[in-house]
């Protein structure tokens, strides 16, 4: 983090306004490859976590060029690691830990009972969450497929997903990440956006992370500058947008790497 302490604190001053004002934030930390985004994400991530007076609710998602063109799957991937489904789950499973991660969010993260009123409640707002592309929890045989909501399924995903972060944040700010934006499908893009137009009155920062070339093109080019992708369609609040670092601190950060590395056992003559 050597030499990011002003984006780290521009984070933090984001993260304490959402919370004392009690509103969603968004910010866009964008560079050019290896400029050291995700690097950025990760020690934020780790001084919020460490901090010892607070609690956060974490909630994070890495987009990736092979699921970019399937709907919905930066979502579904988001709630698939909260809810702590693996791919080899059976519908009821999967149906279990999704109600289950309701539930607990609707009980104050753990800390107070559940009524029997708001377990029905949770379970409505779980089984409507399921409705996602990939779940299919109705028809078991079609679990894995990638498909468009229709009709006004979206809606009521978003709305089901507004409840359940609404539920958090009774108890403690949310902190989402969306590492790597520019690789996230149009519809993720679309749903975080009206999620977080629902969300008014809830603290929540919303960081992602975007590149401002595509790693193949730089890699399959010379060239070391491109022009901006196509403007992510969510309303960010700030944009950090990073610089190289300069000597005395690109020094610093690899004198860091080496002493973290463990020592190498001598060779045998």
């Amino acid at each position: 983090t050597t030499g990011r302490e002003m984006e780290l604190r521009r984070l933090w001053l984001m993260l304490d306004d959402a919370e004392l004002r009690a509103r969603p934030l968004t910010c866009l930390v964008l560079g050019s490859v290896g400029m050291g985004k995700n690097g950025l994400l990760d020690a934020f991530r780790s001084q919020v976590e460490q901090m010892p007076t607070k609690l956060y609710f974490f909630m994070e998602v890495a987009c990736t060029r092979m699921r970019r063109n399937l709907p919905y799957s930066a979502v579904v991937e988001l709630v698939r690691l909260r809810a702590g489904i693996l791919d080899g789950d059976s519908a009821d499973g999967a149906r279990t830990k999704l109600r289950r991660m309701v539930t607990y969010a609707f009980g104050r993260l753990g800390r107070s009972a559940v009524t029997p009123e708001r377990q029905r409640e949770a379970e409505r707002v779980a089984d409507q969450i399921a409705r996602l592309p990939a779940f299919d929890l109705e028809e078991p045989e079609r679990m894995g497929a990638r498909e468009e909501l229709a009709g006004s399924g979206r809606a009521e995903v978003t709305q089901a997903l507004a409840a359940y972060f609404q539920a958090v944040a009774v108890t403690t700010p949310v902190l989402l990440l969306i590492r790597n934006a520019q690789h996230a499908d149009p519809s993720s893009l679309a749903l975080f956006r009206d999620l977080l137009a629902r969300l008014q009155g809830v603290p929540i920062l919303a960081v992602a992370s975007s590149t401002e070339a595509d790693e193949m093109e730089v890699l399959q080019s010379n060239a070391h500058q491109r022009s901006l992708p196509e403007r992510l369609p969510l309303p960010f609040n700030e944009h950090l947008v990073l610089q190289p670092l300069a000597d005395g601190a690109v020094r610093c950060v690899v004198r860091e790497m080496l002493a973290g590395q463990p020592a190498q056992p001598p060779v045998a003559p």
